[in-house]
């Protein structure tokens, strides 16, 4: 039912029905719980809040553990405490790194961190692994969805553009040298 409220982003619903698993008297918990939990209140715009939740959800052992670590990074991000968004996109990136959603998310928190060059870094790993057409299609499919973490696309997209820019300049600029020679 909560993941069904989320879909409606009937948030205050799904957080009192997660609240309901949080409370439960016999004791019985999942790691899912706690990430659910974190996940609405990200939703919420409350980033901080979340943390302890994502925080007890990875130290449970989730089934997905790197879903749980994108979660924890983009609430950490949203939270200004960008070294360890970092470490946990990083750290997810290890086994998931065909997951175009964790570059997005070191795109953005390198843009909200003010740290160009890795933003630079993050675009060409970005680009060397997937096409512009599937870039272009996450974008789509990832903002405002609420099956995955927030992702703030008015900070992905200027960087995307300035990279898409640069890259038709160095085109450019080879097509001018090469008349000349």
């Amino acid at each position: 039912m909560i993941d069904t409220l989320i879909m409606l982003g009937q948030w205050d619903e799904a957080s009192r029905q997660a609240d309901i698993l949080l409370n439960n008297p016999k004791g019985f918990f999942k790691p899912e719980y706690f990430n659910r939990k974190g996940f609405i209140l990200l939703w919420q715009k409350h980033p901080e809040a979340s943390l302890p939740f994502f925080k007890k959800a990875i130290d449970m052992g989730p089934e997905n553990p790197d879903a749980v670590r994108l979660n924890l990074g983009v609430a950490y991000s949203l939270s200004g405490m960008h070294q360890k968004a970092e470490v946990m996109f990083k750290e997810a990136f290890k086994t998931s790194s065909n997951d175009i959603r964790l570059h997005f998310a070191l795109i953005e928190n390198s843009v909200r961190a003010g740290r160009p060059a890795d933003t630079t870094a993050y675009l060409d790993r970005l680009f060397s692994t997937f096409s512009l057409q599937t870039v272009l299609a996450g974008l789509d499919r990832f903002s405002e969805n609420f099956r995955t973490a927030p992702m703030t696309t008015e900070l992905i997209i200027p960087a995307l553009r300035r990279k898409l820019l640069q890259t038709a300049d160095d085109f450019d600029t080879r097509e001018h040298h090469q008349d000349i020679q």
